[in-house]
């Protein structure tokens, strides 16, 4: 049975501009297509470090997990809402880039 990290990604349109690079232990293992749903990724068994980058000034914060054989982890992903905040967040960006991508484990 594979070992697998199950990405889903939600969200305005903002959703669909851009694809999302998965980035897992530092390396770009795939991508979440825009208007894709969801994206399996293989993994081996043990404890990884995954975010998502959009640019280099827009990525998720890196989140660690632990799978096991055979195991598939979930995670869920959106971009975070701004509204009309976007031009100062772009400013925040430029120091805090890990604000633009929300990346959390899927527990459902």
């Amino acid at each position: 049975m594979p070992t697998t990290v199950q990405i889903s990604r939600s969200g305005r349109w903002v959703n669909g501009v851009r694809p999302w690079r998965v980035v897992i232990d530092g390396k770009t293992v795939g991508s979440v297509p825009p208007h894709t749903e969801r994206v399996d990724v293989s993994v081996t068994p043990g404890h990884h470090v995954m975010r998502l980058e959009s640019s280099r000034l827009a990525r998720s914060r890196d989140v660690p997990f632990d799978v096991n054989e055979g195991q598939t982890v979930k995670f869920s992903t959106r971009p975070r809402p701004f509204g009309a905040l976007v031009v100062p967040f772009s400013v925040i960006a430029a120091v805090k880039p890990d604000i633009w991508i929300i990346l959390k484990p899927d527990n459902s």
